[in-house]
């Protein structure tokens, strides 16, 4: 059960547990089948329920809910105080007993509660009231038209019900017996036990150990209490008697069950199909789709004013996101197709290093032993890569990792590419392939270049992950930096690759544990390294084995509502760096995305690209490096996609279509090495003989698609973001020399540069030829205007939300 919002006594939750106790509650309560079915049993009646079908279970209802198989279900729960109003109505509300020309009643129910849903994440003001009045629209369509005049509970007398269940479930730590409710109640003790087992099915001790365990399992799940502690602080008198109980319920005994959360194997072959999570919810909000009126309602231009003087010198701009750019994992770089959206790239941008994951993974043919059991590695796949790479004038940024199968401690692959991560089974062997790839490399590139190489270990999230000890990282980074350093002294070694999330939820003390013992063995790194992922990464941690184990393309994490993450992370890094008198190390992003899902549909968008402008120009010259993650779709470590624009992280579609990202690294290259002036939207240069400018409009992910990943109308990608209107700049130039200009206008949104916007317009098929590819990436092309003019005086530029601006100024007389 995930809950997934609560406000103006309105509860909402997502269900997906297979099976529900019978139970109560006082709240009213409808149900949702979202999809597949389930089976209910209300008011002593099975019923089963389907795609759509709903059902009101009123206050002290008993009641059970069953999902069956992969089904999922919502759960609107209305608040007492909520429900003074119906002044104790009940209801009849069962919508699998009608037929489907009985259903117009039940859809103007669904169409309240899809609204209701939807107006939650419209993040509009006065939210609250309008829950208030979607509820109590429900309320009036209940009384009208589904008002009961039985008692559904046959005469029980609710209050004391409500009383009863209370005092076990505030009281359950305390010794409780039978008789002791029944006095509480003047009731006779056999009275009691037989309401028990007609009305809950279960006998007092069995319902009362069930509260007790629920309580138990959520104290073993999250915290370091003892088994012995947890009994005796839950109700138990015996840890013994605990124990048993766990075990007929669990089947398994309360120390095994934790020592397993310890190390998760989550090898559950059943997958969740790639299209369902972004569907989820669609079979409710169809109906809000189809009620809601077609009114478009046209927001008014945010006006701007800029004024700039290009006659200064301007500060000196640091192009750090053109430092580096990740390219997947070293086989993928194998691929003509990888290679020629390299070349590509790097023709329109030029970056210095190139990252990459598993050059000693066993699709590089690498790592061997002779017949002595010995390192024999073979270099043959590394410099066919390297040579190629070093061609297109990039330098390798070499990440030692993964493990190759002979080496592997954890004899278990992850992800689909069948990578072995953690630490290897002989760490001698691991330290002879890192030093002989080393040498390998300065006997046939040259020292003098190797030295302007950079490398590192894996990431140190691997060891949160579970792959491997915090201690058994420690090892494994300092032997691998002191071979570095043993090698060649000159060798840039650097890490641990720490999640900025971490840094920003006040767990820095796991970085700043790797350093201050870094700095007790003498292996400082050379420079620092993060990742940039806009998640908790405690959440991540909760499902990444599940993700990596089955290849599941359907997990989602939620994402932050912080619009600065990036550069709050920095800051955080800087912080924890100054605490250690080690401010000096250089901080390198070596992974960074607007999200660290590989099906985020939004990534096709032009939003990515507006997200992109936005978080390099704000943060540009405060690290070493700002390593987008990654040039291609076509990367190995998930199962490949069936569809061409399918939220893949890569700034070209598999077969080689540029994206918006594309086109959003492609303008920055063409900005100036000079900054004039930036604020909250623009940002100019002056360089190459002329002003730059840059203007963005950005919109952030609304609450439900960062919650949820599901789309407010399902068929649209756009109805991701919160609903931002143009913004109209008006800008002058002075002090640029000149007696006229030439002004070059790039225009980059839905309209213009998208290459997924064009393929919609196309009809969005599932299969393209390979001459609607080529027109795809002929239309991919942003749209260019050029004029001359006279006065840089009031030059208007209009963006709509979502959109990128470059105007590029040039005298004419140069």
């Amino acid at each position: 059960m995930q809950e997934l919002l609560y406000c103006a006594g309105v509860r909402v939750t997502y269900e997906t547990e297979p099976s529900r106790k019978i139970h109560w509650h006082d709240t009213l309560q409808i149900v949702y089948q979202l999809s597949g079915k389930s089976r209910v049993v209300l008011r002593g009646r099975q019923y089963l329920m389907h795609e759509a079908d709903l059902l009101v279970v009123n206050p002290y209802e008993l009641h059970n809910a069953e999902l069956l198989g992969s089904s999922a279900a919502l759960s609107f729960c209305f608040a007492q105080p909520l429900l003074s109003r119906l002044k104790g109505a009940r209801f009849d509300c069962v919508s699998c007993l009608h037929t489907k020309w009985e259903q117009a009643k039940f859809t103007a129910l669904r169409a309240e509660l899809a609204a209701l849903f939807q107006h939650y994440y419209s993040e509009q003001e006065e939210r609250e009231l309008e829950l208030l009045s979607h509820a109590y629209s429900l309320f009036h369509l209940l009384l009208t038209g589904f008002r009961s005049d039985t008692d559904s509970e046959g005469g029980v007398d609710q209050p004391r019900v409500s009383r009863m269940m209370q005092y076990l479930h505030t009281h359950y730590t305390e010794e409780i017996t039978l008789r002791d409710l029944a006095r509480r109640e003047y009731l006779t003790p056999n009275y009691l036990s037989q309401f028990f087992r007609n009305k809950l099915g279960t006998t007092f001790t069995q319902y009362l150990n069930e509260i007790r365990l629920d309580h138990c399992f959520f104290e073993l799940c999250s915290t370091s209490k003892t088994v012995t502690e947890i009994a005796l602080d839950n109700g138990f008198g015996r840890v013994d008697t605990f124990i048993e109980h766990f075990r007929r319920k669990y089947e398994i005994t309360p120390g095994k069950f934790r020592k397993g959360l310890q190390n998760i194997d989550c090898t559950d072959p059943k997958l969740v199909p790639q299209s369902a999570l972004e569907k989820r919810f669609e079979p409710l909000l169809r109906y809000a789709a189809a009620t809601a009126q077609e009114t478009v309602t046209e927001k008014p231009p945010q006006k701007r004013r800029l004024m700039v003087e290009a006659g200064g010198g301007g500060a000196p701009v640091v192009q750090d996101w053109r430092t580096i750019v990740n390219a997947g994992y070293a086989d993928d770089c194998f691929t003509a197709e990888v290679q020629q959206q390299l070349a590509v790239l790097q023709r329109a941008v030029g970056f210095t290093y190139v990252r990459f994951h598993g050059i000693f993974s066993d699709t590089m043919h690498v790592y061997q032993e002779d017949a002595g059991g010995n390192p024999a590695p073979r270099f043959t796949c590394v410099d066919l890569l390297l040579d190629r790479l070093l061609a297109m004038g990039l330098k390798p940024y070499i990440e030692f990792g993964f493990l190759p199968r002979l080496l592997a401690g954890r004899q278990k692959p992850v992800y689909q590419n069948q990578s072995y991560i953690g630490f290897p089974s002989d760490l001698h062997k691991w330290t002879r392939l890192v030093e002989a790839f080393l040498r390998h490399c300065i006997r046939r590139y040259g020292r003098s270049a190797v030295c302007t190489w950079r490398f590192t270990l894996f990431s140190i999230s691997f060891s949160l992950y579970g792959f491997l000890s915090a201690e058994e990282y420690g090892t494994l980074y300092r032997e691998t930096q002191r071979t570095v350093k043993r090698v060649d002294a000159g060798l840039r070694f650097g890490g641990p690759g720490i999640e900025g999330s971490l840094l920003l939820d006040g767990e820095e003390s796991i970085l700043t544990g790797f350093l201050e013992d870094c700095r007790r063995q003498a292996c400082l790194p050379d420079f620092v390294t993060m990742h940039s992922f806009p998640h908790s990464f405690r959440e991540i941690a909760m499902d990444f084995n599940r993700m990596v184990h089955r290849s599941d393309s359907s997990a989602t994490f939620k994402l932050s509502e912080n619009e600065r993450f990036m550069g709050d992370c920095i800051a955080a890094m800087d912080k924890t760096l100054r605490a250690l008198c080690l401010d000096e190390l250089p901080v390198l992003i070596d992974e960074w995305n607007a999200t660290i899902w590989q099906r985020d549909l939004c990534s096709d968008t032009c939003y990515k690209a507006v997200h992109v402008v936005k978080n390099l120009v704000e943060n540009m010259g405060r690290t070493a490096g700002k390593a987008y993650w990654t040039v291609s779709d076509l990367i190995n470590d998930w199962k490949l996609a069936d569809t061409l624009f399918h939220g893949g992280h890569g700034m070209f579609t598999c077969n080689g279509i540029p994206k918006p990202v594309f086109y959003a690294y492609q303008l920055l290259s063409r900005m100036g090495d000079r900054l004039l002036a930036s604020g909250d939207g623009w940002y100019i240069t002056r360089g190459k003989g002329g002003v730059q400018i840059l203007l963005y409009n950005y919109c952030h992910y609304n609450t439900m698609y960062r919650m949820l990943s599901a789309f407010q109308d399902p068929s649209d990608r756009y109805s991701a973001f919160r609903q931002g209107g143009p913004v109209e700049y008006h800008i002058s130039v002075e002090g640029l020399a000149g007696g006229g200009f030439r002004c070059e206008t790039v225009r980059l949104g839905r309209e213009s540069g998208s290459a997924y916007d064009e393929w919609l317009r196309l009809g969005a098929p599932e299969e393209l030829t390979a001459i609607e590819i080529d027109y795809l990436k002929q239309k991919a092309e942003p749209v260019r205007r050029i004029e001359q003019r006279v006065s840089l005086r009031d030059m208007q530029i209009r963006l709509e939300a979502l959109e990128v601006v470059q105007m590029l100024i040039e005298p004419m007389d140069r």
